[in-house]
């Protein structure tokens, strides 16, 4: 049985302090927004603490593993329905906001503890926890090339797949936007978006007029709108805006462009493993794409902003993201294990790390038992750093 290791990173202070040094600089509004979030659910807190979960990986005997790139935050939510380059639909990991060098196991890890956490029945967690382990045993075994398409999607996927063709372009922007005569401006609802400062909408509209002279698409970039952006948990507060271009011109050809901050990854603050060689963050974050994915979405570009690099990319009407606040079948478990599987073959033979991961493929029967108790101890350190949130957070030590 994995036992934890002492820690002295334990109770209601410790959890507030490691938020607080995070947090530091965020925008006070979206960052209560992250906080009440974290309060609601177990799977939420997960989601938004990627760094707690480094930290506690200091504090678990973990089996090794070789060093690739991986995705770095592996959780239900990042999993989800892409367009890749070609204008195929795929299915496989979304956000590589954390992603870059570490143990491949890392990426497993999290993601049972994600599952474990997202499941309001325990059983449910650690049956799907158990089938990420035999899914990713089996997509390392599969090989890189493998890809979940609507050929060969299985379980839930084909539900996915057709929600994602029936997204119309026109009606996901009324959901966004309102009609008015100089374009579609932003629904400033407080859900999705919020008001921008004037420097800030200045600033953006410069970054598409560059953006249109970088791709000689000028009229394509030309800008509509800017809002700050709400958009998942753990970034919630970070600089994150919407940036509405013309597109072909018409009002349903309208494009949006997400705008978000590059940051250390979470390992490097809670492992303090080195960040890759050679590239600053929003690089780092287009890299571990390309290597990751087994066909790319649209390329997104490194840029600097308000005296900071961000990363832009679209967004797809018909992305797709798996919600953990719905109940899935265990076997979704397997699945995931098995896109999370194909993606690390496929970054170990693009980074000519092969002979290594080719062992450590070979050896899984010795390895899986090992790391699917640690996944379960992992979930059970993170709920116990949970409650400890929650007691701070009810006595207002989170007050922003």
């Amino acid at each position: 049985m994995k036992e934890r290791k002492s820690s002295a990173f334990r109770g209601d202070a410790a959890v507030v302090a490691h938020l607080q040094v995070l947090h530091a600089g965020r925008d006070p509004v979206r960052l209560a927004m992250k906080y009440r979030a974290m309060r609601r659910s177990f799977g939420d807190f997960v989601r938004g603490t990627c760094s707690l979960f480094y930290l506690r990986a200091g504090d678990v005997e973990r089996p090794p593993s070789p060093s690739i790139w991986i995705c770095g935050d592996v959780h239900l939510g990042n999993f989800g329905i892409y367009e890749a380059e070609d204008t195929g639909l795929r299915f496989d990991l979304n956000d590589f906001d954390e992603a870059g060098i570490a143990p491949c196991l890392l990426d497993l890890l999290r993601l049972l503890a994600a599952l474990r956490a997202a499941s309001a029945d325990p059983d449910d967690g650690r049956a799907m926890a158990k089938h990420a382990v035999a899914g990713y045993a089996a997509g390392l075994m599969k090989g890189a090339d493998a890809a979940f398409d609507e050929e060969t999607g299985e379980s839930i996927l084909p539900k996915l797949f057709a929600l994602a063709h029936k997204r119309d372009r026109g009606r996901w922007l009324d959901e966004r936007t309102e009609r008015a005569a100089d374009g579609r401006r932003f629904k400033l609802d407080g859900e999705k978006t919020l008001p921008c400062t004037l420097d800030e909408r200045a600033a953006l509209f410069s970054l598409a007029e560059r953006l249109g002279q970088e791709f000689g698409a000028p009229s394509f970039f030309n800008p509509i709108d800017a809002a700050r952006r709400i958009s998942g948990v753990g970034s919630l507060g970070l600089p994150r805006f919407l940036l509405s271009v013309a597109g072909e011109g018409k009002p349903d050809d309208v494009r949006l462009l997400d705008v978000k901050a590059a940051r250390k990854p979470a390992f490097a603050i809670g492992l303090h493993l080195p960040s890759p060689p050679g590239v600053d963050d929003a690089e780092r974050i287009i890299q571990a794409q390309r290597l990751i994915l087994e066909r790319p979405s649209a390329p997104i570009a490194g840029v600097d902003l308000l005296g900071d690099r961000f990363t832009v990319r679209e967004v797809q009407p018909c992305a797709v993201r798996l919600e953990a606040s719905l109940k899935y079948p265990r076997k979704l478990g397997r699945v995931l294990g098995q896109a999370l599987g194909r993606a690390h073959m496929r970054t170990a033979r693009r980074t000519s790390a092969t002979d290594a991961f080719d062992k450590f493929t070979h050896d899984a029967t010795h390895w899986s038992g090992d790391v699917a108790a640690t996944g379960m101890l992992f979930a059970d350190t993170l709920h116990d750093d949970w409650r400890s949130y929650i007691s701070a957070y009810d006595k207002g030590a989170l007050a922003v």
